[in-house]
């Protein structure tokens, strides 16, 4: 039960270091549950179908070499170097499948997991370990994307393990620990571009102006060494932008990065409040973003300034320096970066500083918890005592059980829905259509396409074609540019196969977001186009946000496509 102990900053007054071993045994438990139920919901849809932004990032990671796979012609790369690898070295050994594409963001949630339960454990009391430890456990996000082909799931594990190794080292400095934290902040550059928010709190946290006074002459040498992880992270960057960030930039990435974003700021305190009105039902509502500029950055300036106050509060230097540091820090560069329109604070973004959350307001409970009874302690009266410390247990368990049964409430009412499955329409498409029909695939699912075509071994015919606009945002050799109809009816006609057989399938994606986005449904210019010509719709299965369609055209129908694609020049 050693893992369990309570922290010499939480101990209360007239409060030992330990729980009771069958409170110990109880919250052990508990937290062991938790685990396993978060391990669980991230194993969930391992196997579904991969929707575009996924088959891209597989399709990158499939290349023939390493320079195509960070330079990816057809596409955009914006993954991390380190996430790219780690998925292309999986797919070797285990194979290509829906699964296997996805090991990589599980096993990083799981190991994410882990290292929170740690480290809730090593700074938070048992009852607010745990708690930590649901909220990370159940956190929408976190299960979302650790079954998601996106390096969100590795860049929340590359935070989790710099926060354990940091604390490690401080604790127990020495140069083997020294060395491994050089390492792995090298390591989490290459693989997490967020982790650059770690390091002015961490540089600062190393400096000498933070030696403890105890520490001995080895230990403050070894912790005087922090000019060198400044060299090396800066070294590791420079690289990093020359060889991958710079040759992957774009116009069009630039304008869809820089846009304004001040929204997404407040997602999280929007979300908040939204909640706590729901609860006690308010009749009215402040609404945030209509607020001036100045104004919301007053308040929410306010905000950190009460949280990070009540964490400076805490008994513990070593302790409180580390939570302000490594923990405010990265929140602080985050905020001010957004604000800047410089990198936006959406929530797939912002999901690596998930334990940055979390041990500051685990912290925040355990000195209320305290305080309450360190007012009770002087009272006379044992039972007013004893009922004081039952309530504060009560609380915790109650709050503990909540933050379980809203976790699974959201996860099950979610039902783990299939963005684009596009695994069964391309199934489907290769066993019903023939060699000499006209297969026209819109660009919103050429990815995907290619990604299940060479799963399962389906060479292309002849009638396959591509079409080369509405594009989602940011592909390297197409422009998104301005919605033309008529662009993107001569470019379906000019497709036209000449020999077909007279029946003419449609595949485009069918998310509303993706046409909302280009702002135009082209799917359904080209299926008004077919209908108008001539072309009889026939009936065929149906697939989770995926229009497939299948026309019969005669010799008269197919003239007059033709026919209007040449009035279209």
């Amino acid at each position: 039960m050693r893992l369990l102990r309570i922290p010499e900053v939480f101990q209360c007054t007239n409060e030992t270091t330990s729980t009771g071993n069958s409170t110990n045994t109880v919250i052990l438990i508990v937290t062991v549950l938790i685990i396993l139920g978060g391990i669980v919901l991230r194993a969930r849809g391992m196997t579904r179908s991969l929707w575009l932004d996924e088959a891209w990032v597989a399709n990158s990671t499939l290349e023939k070499s390493f320079i195509e796979t960070l330079y990816y012609p057809a596409w955009l790369q914006t993954s991390p170097p380190g996430f790219l690898i780690l998925v292309r070295w999986t797919n070797r050994l285990l194979g290509l499948s829906n699964a296997s594409l996805r090991v990589v963001p599980f096993v990083s949630g799981v190991a994410a997991l882990i290292c929170m339960a740690y480290l809730s454990f090593r700074f938070l009391s048992p009852l607010a370990a745990t708690w930590g430890v649901a909220l990370f456990s159940f956190a929408p996000l976190s299960i979302y994307y650790s079954h998601t082909l996106k390096q969100y799931s590795l860049e929340l594990t590359c935070s989790t393990v710099l926060l354990a190794a940091v604390w490690s080292y401080l604790s127990q400095p020495s140069s083997g620990k020294y060395c491994l934290l050089l390492v792995l902040v090298c390591a989490s550059l290459l693989t997490a571009y967020g982790i650059s928010f770690f390091l002015p709190g961490l540089l600062v946290l190393l400096s000498p102006y933070f030696r403890d006074n105890e520490k001995q002459l080895s230990h403050e040498s070894a912790t005087s060494r922090w000019w060198v992880i400044l060299g090396t992270a800066f070294v590791t960057a420079s690289v990093l932008f020359l060889v991958v960030i710079r040759p992957n930039r774009s116009d069009d990435l630039k304008l869809f990065w820089m846009r304004p974003r001040l929204h997404d700021t407040y997602r999280l305190l929007r979300y908040g409040y939204n909640r706590v009105e729901v609860m006690i039902q308010t009749p009215f509502s402040v609404q945030l973003l209509t607020l001036p500029l100045l104004v919301r950055f007053v308040l929410i300036s306010s905000a950190l300034a009460i949280f990070f106050g009540i964490i400076l509060s805490l008994g513990a230097c070593r302790r409180r320096r580390f939570l302000v540091l490594m923990c405010g820090c990265p929140c602080l560069v985050a905020l001010c970066l957004d604000l800047l329109n410089l990198y936006p604070v959406a929530d797939k973004f912002i999901l690596i500083l998930l334990p940055c959350v979390i041990l500051p307001l685990g912290s925040c409970c355990d000195v209320i918890n305290c305080k309450i009874r360190e007012k009770f302690s002087g009272e006379t009266n044992r039972h007013l005592r004893a009922w004081a410390k039952r309530c504060t247990v009560l609380v915790s368990w109650l709050l503990i059980a909540y933050t379980c049964g809203i976790g699974l409430w959201d996860t099950a009412r979610s039902k783990d829905e299939i963005m684009e499955d596009m695994d069964g329409a391309v199934r489907y498409l290769s066993r019903e259509s023939s060699p000499t029909d006209f297969v026209f695939v819109h660009s919103s699912c050429e990815e995907a396409l290619r990604l299940y075509a060479r799963m399962y071994q389906w060479q292309f015919p002849s009638g396959v074609k591509f079409g080369d606009t509405g594009w989602p945002c940011c592909a390297r050799s197409r422009r998104v540019g301005i919605p033309d109809k008529d662009a993107a009816v001569r470019d379906f006609v000019s497709k036209f196969s000449p020999n077909s057989n007279g029946k003419v399938w449609l595949l485009a994606t069918g998310r509303t977001v993706h046409w909302q986005f280009i702002r135009l449904d082209e799917s359904g210019v080209m299926k008004s186009l077919l209908v108008s010509s001539g072309c009889q719709e026939l009936p065929v299965q149906r697939f989770t946000n995926v229009r497939l369609e299948l026309f019969l055209c005669n010799r008269n129908s197919m003239t007059s496509v033709r026919s209007l694609g040449v009035e279209k020049k």
